[in-house]
């Protein structure tokens, strides 16, 4: 779609791009930004238009997707203009899923490859493999508290690996489904830890506070997910000297979505992983990643417009990957998602 305000800014945006990204040749990527561009400029301006560096921002984020893009191997490109004509393909009544714990059905990522077969031939052609990134051991919330985004956790491989076994069920035709974790971190994460050493450019990626004033105001709204085991929304961390939000457990820090340089690390590693030769992204606890005080913090309108914005950026990079959600909502909310 074209609008002057929207295409005014594209035009001003690709003239600021990094001259190793103005120079290169990606003409599929500059036709599928500019049919893109209208939605996720209307809706990163909804979420971050009143900051003053909402161009800066942008632009980042432009980078991001055409670095990513540039990265993207040949025949992954390939898949996604096939997807791309044939845009209903994920509606097939031939796909056959199965979700399973790689380390519990095949103990790690070579021994799952080395099953395929098996599960072929049960009829399976759609597997999700539960999550498998580096966790701390002991603090892992089963695969959900990350500690690197970008790394396969030893105990079920390697990069290679993934990698490996996304190539093989291709060759099968087989869809690949990995998680990726956007509503929080493990606190043993990189960005974490510089938090704890008082960087404040990654304590604004998180819900820091320096007392209870603002952490009461959220509490009186805001239910327990957990309150047996980690009651409160709220975790003192005494090396850091502050309170952060840790709405699941207390290792667990809530990532702060009204900073856009959240989102853009979080669009690149989506990214990443489709990359890698994830068919389907399945993102984790999505209900949660906008904190409004005053509500409960959970199925916010800008969740909403966070979780089409992810999608519309991965649309322009990689558009033959899926997006599903987990939406821990009541039923009368599922239909949103």
């Amino acid at each position: 779609m074209y609008e002057q305000a929207s295409h005014a800014m594209l035009n001003e945006i690709l003239q600021e791009l990094k001259p190793e990204i103005g120079e290169l040749r990606l003409r599929h990527f500059y036709t599928r930004l500019g049919a893109n561009f209208y939605t996720i400029h209307s809706l990163f301006h909804l979420l971050y238009g009143e900051r003053a560096d909402l161009k800066a921002q942008m632009v980042s984020l432009v980078e991001t997707l055409a670095q990513r893009y540039i990265e993207r191997a040949p025949h992954l490109r390939k898949s996604d203009l096939a997807r791309e004509r044939d845009y209903n393909w994920f509606l097939s009544q031939k796909w056959v899923g199965m979700a399973l714990y790689c380390d519990r059905f095949a103990g790690d990522l070579k021994g799952l490859r080395a099953k395929l077969p098996y599960l072929q031939d049960l009829g399976v052609n759609l597997l999700h493999v539960m999550p498998i990134l580096d966790c701390p051991e002991g603090a892992s919330d089963g695969g959900y508290a990350v500690r690197d985004f970008c790394k396969v956790d030893a105990r079920f491989g390697s990069n290679e690996d993934i990698e490996a076994l996304a190539a093989t069920m291709r060759k099968r035709e087989m869809l690949l489904v990995l998680d990726v974790v956007v509503n929080h971190t493990s606190d043993q994460h990189e960005w974490a830890q510089q938090a704890r050493q008082g960087d404040k450019k990654y304590q604004d990626y998180y819900y820091v506070f320096d007392d209870r004033e603002m952490p009461d105001a959220y509490e009186e709204t805001m239910p327990e997910i957990f309150p047996a085991t980690a009651p409160g929304n709220f975790t003192w961390d005494a090396a850091m000297g502050k309170w952060v939000m840790t709405v699941f457990n207390t290792y667990q820090w809530d990532l702060n979505y009204r900073n856009p340089a959240v989102l853009i690390e979080m669009v690149d590693i989506i990214l990443f992983w489709a990359n890698k030769g994830a068919d389907i992204l399945r993102m984790d606890a999505v209900a949660f990643l906008w904190k409004k005080l005053g509500s409960t913090c959970q199925n916010e309108r800008e969740a909403h417009l966070l979780l089409q914005l992810m999608k519309d950026c991965c649309q322009v990079t990689a558009p033959g990957v899926l997006f599903i959600a987990e939406a821990i909502v009541a039923p009368g909310e599922i239909s949103k998602y």
